[in-house]
């Protein structure tokens, strides 16, 4: 019953302003998620080099659903160090109050992306 439950939730966080479908369109760098056990998330973006800047901008709530809008900026140097750079922001609870649905967008050079949605257990 609660594997339906979830099922029905990430339906619903998928489900556009008019009832269609948005599928996640992030084409950059691996987005990860992860349920922390004070019922916080940690959002874990993976930047392929040095001198990328990952941002949260917004926390929008809208009844069991919050919308985590980050900002991604990639390095503007001409040289930059080639190293894997895992960027962790941790989202407190209490911004994301009883969402039982969480979407990641990343904002990019003024273009926005679904980058990831999850579940998250009561």
């Amino acid at each position: 019953m609660r594997g339906a439950i979830l099922v029905a939730a990430l339906a619903a966080a998928c489900a556009g302003p008019d009832g269609s479908r948005r599928d996640p369109d992030w084409r950059g760098a691996p987005v990860h998620a992860r349920q922390l056990g004070d019922r916080a998330i940690e959002v874990e973006y993976v930047a392929p080099t040095a001198g990328h800047a990952f941002t949260l901008r917004d926390v929008r709530r809208d009844g069991e659903r919050a919308e985590l809008v980050f900002e991604h900026v990639p390095p503007t140097a001409d040289l930059v160090a080639q190293v894997v750079t895992p960027i962790r922001v941790e989202v407190a609870a209490e911004r994301l109050g009883d969402a039982a649905v969480v979407t990641v967008v990343i904002v990019e050079g003024g273009r926005s992306a679904l980058a990831l949605i999850a579940a998250r257990p009561r």
